[in-house]
């Protein structure tokens, strides 16, 4: 093989020509050829002297040498390396603080949760980059099926119906439930199934499970099937002991998720992200049925809810009445945030009214003054406790308020800047007066910098409430920056939410931005399926003025059949039924004559 190479290249007769100058020679991966490696290493021997040339040889050092122990013994061995390398270099191991760097390149995570990830890189995987980005791609893919998946689990969530169920070991047909109770409120609505994914999961766990995947394959595949293996990490036997101490690969890897950050909390808790890296099927489910609920922790209770409600249609009101009482206080504002939602979709009032008593509050406080609470928990957990009684929620505020200047000021989300403004003036309309007064400076940076034109109107709106003129100094400053932002979105509903908030503030302004980006709502609305956002855009159009409304409507209307016979919202179809009629009466009729 080597003759042949030279040969071909004629490397021996370019050698002898270049009196000056020398020819190198990488040969790369001698690893990946472990059963050849010795036999190609014997006839590269033989060309290792041509004058002019410089052979450089890339490999694993630990496999090279376990090649050849195979091979030779003794003195031969020994001196081998000595008879062919000159010199050796070792490429040395990459630090800690380069893969963190690697890893926050790779994913955009925080640097809390790259520090922990750096750490099960080091433990598990190693420094090898080519395996830190399996490792890293794997785990964020996992991530962005499974979020796709949580939109189908919320819609079962608020609409649960007897399913296939398909989980691990078992698959068939569930137990008939029971007619699932009604919900007060669509969750979908308050949360993102991105946010909904990082309430009831971590992704470290994710990742440490990958990790594990990646360097002790064989192990993985065990634990991913049988039961007493997983147990094992909770509740070792004498005899799994006895077991894993004569399997060298299994030790480290048992020892790497028993003691490496992030922890799994129970066999149920892991056998869900076995679960996660497993699932395949849009009508996959999760089945979580732990012995004792109410001794979960927050955020696993949380998830317990979640499909349990999807399972069975309802979550027991003397399950979540248990966990009120055990309730721990030490999880983010978060998983409380999330937990009070869920609870007030079902309904349960009495149960709220316990969780957010007097007692309660200044838990609910600390957590709130946590450096790492966001804006949307406080939105919620205001809301919450308002509607339970005001005074309380009044003493919440005044325990708190002081922090939300500087939570502001640090967020560069105008909807959840809007929204607390919102829930404050609900309290104290004087306390977010002195809030706005606070921090109003720093909205105009956060309006530009952003994409998302429903925020702005969101905004826009909630300072809008609060004092008109310093709204509308702020819609000045920034409004020659709405334009470009309609053109480039595709959003019709939030392109009716920023016209809204424009409009309420100051008429004149917007008109002129109607007028710069009305000739491209007819291709966005043609292109949306979204019955409620079309009858929104065409009302919000039509209160600033109405001939455009109906230029749109004209350019628009043929479309509509189609959409409104797809749609299944029935209350959709009357709203934009209404919101037509408000501008053009016999089109309206026409529609309704089509669609019925």
């Amino acid at each position: 093989m080597c003759r042949g190479i030279t040969e071909r290249w004629g490397i021996t007769e370019r050698a002898e020509e270049s009196k000056k100058r020398k020819i190198i020679i990488f040969i790369d991966d001698l690893d990946r050829i472990p059963e050849k490696i010795v036999d190609f290493l014997n006839s590269l021997k033989t060309f290792l002297d041509i004058g002019g040339c410089i052979f450089v040889l890339g490999c694993d050092y630990d496999i090279l040498r376990d090649a050849l122990k195979q091979r030779y013994e003794g003195k031969i061995y020994e001196d081998y390396f000595d008879k062919i390398v000159q010199t050796e270099f070792y490429i040395p191991k990459i630090s800690e603080q380069a893969i963190k760097g690697y890893l926050q390149f790779l994913t955009g995570w925080n640097d809390e949760d790259i520090g922990e990830c750096t750490q099960l890189v080091i433990h598990s995987i190693g420094g090898n980059p080519r395996k830190i980005k399996r490792v890293a791609n794997a785990t964020m893919l996992i991530k962005s099926v499974f979020e796709k998946r949580l939109d189908t689990f919320l819609q079962a969530f608020e609409k649960p119906k007897p399913a296939v169920s398909i989980e691990r070991d078992r698959v068939g047909k569930k137990d008939k439930p029971g007619e699932p109770m009604d919900l007060e409120r669509e969750i979908s609505k308050i949360f993102t199934p991105a946010e909904v994914f990082n309430l009831l999961f971590d992704k470290k766990m994710l990742f440490k499970l990958v990790c594990v995947r990646e360097q002790w394959f064989t192990y993985y595949e065990k634990i991913l099937i049988d039961e007493k293996k997983q147990q094992g990490l909770f509740n070792i036997s004498k005899e799994q002991e006895d077991e894993s101490k004569n399997n060298v690969e299994d030790l480290a890897a048992i020892k790497f998720m028993k003691e490496d950050s992030p922890e799994f909390q129970g066999l149920e808790d892991l056998k869900t992200y076995l679960t996660l890296l497993g699932i395949s099927s849009p009508e996959a489910g999760i089945s979580i049925k732990p012995a004792k609920p109410a001794d979960l922790p927050i955020k696993l209770f949380n998830r317990y809810m979640m499909f349990e409600r999807i399972d069975t249609g309802k979550v027991e009101e003397t399950i979540i009445a248990e966990k009120i009482e055990r309730m721990e206080w030490n999880a983010n504002l978060s998983s409380y945030h999330f937990f009070i939602e869920v609870i007030s979709a079902f309904g349960y009032d009495d149960l709220l009214r316990d969780l957010l008593k007097e007692d309660n509050i200044r838990f609910i406080a600390k957590r709130i003054k946590e450096k790492s609470s966001e804006l949307k928990p406080i939105k919620g957990l205001l809301d919450s406790v308002r509607g339970v009684d005001n005074e309380t929620a009044k003493r919440l505020l005044n325990e708190t308020g002081d922090e939300y200047a500087e939570k502001i000021r640090a967020s560069r989300e105008p909807w959840a800047i809007g929204g607390l403004l919102g829930s404050v003036r609900g309290i104290d309309n004087e306390v977010a007066k002195r809030l706005l007064d606070e921090t109003k400076d720093t909205y105009a940076e956060k309006i530009e910098a952003s994409r998302d034109i429903r925020a702005i109107g969101w905004l826009l709106d909630g300072a809008r409430w609060i004092d008109n003129e310093t709204a509308k100094r702020l819609l000045d400053e920034t409004k020659d920056t709405y334009a470009g932002k309609i053109g480039a979105s595709r959003d019709i509903g939030a392109i009716g939410w920023l016209l809204d908030g424009a409009r309420w503030i100051d008429n004149e302004t917007a008109k002129r931005l109607l007028d710069e980006t009305k000739d491209t709502y007819a291709e966005k609305i043609e292109a949306s399926r979204d019955i409620r956002a079309i009858g929104w855009l065409l009302d919000n159009v039509r209160d600033i003025d109405n001939k455009t409304a109906q230029r749109l409507l004209d350019e628009t209307k043929d479309t509509y059949a189609e959409k409104i016979r797809a749609s299944r919202d029935s209350e959709a179809i009357g709203q934009l039924l209404d919101r037509v009629r408000e501008i053009d009466e016999e089109t309206a009729n026409w529609l309704q004559n089509e669609t019925s």
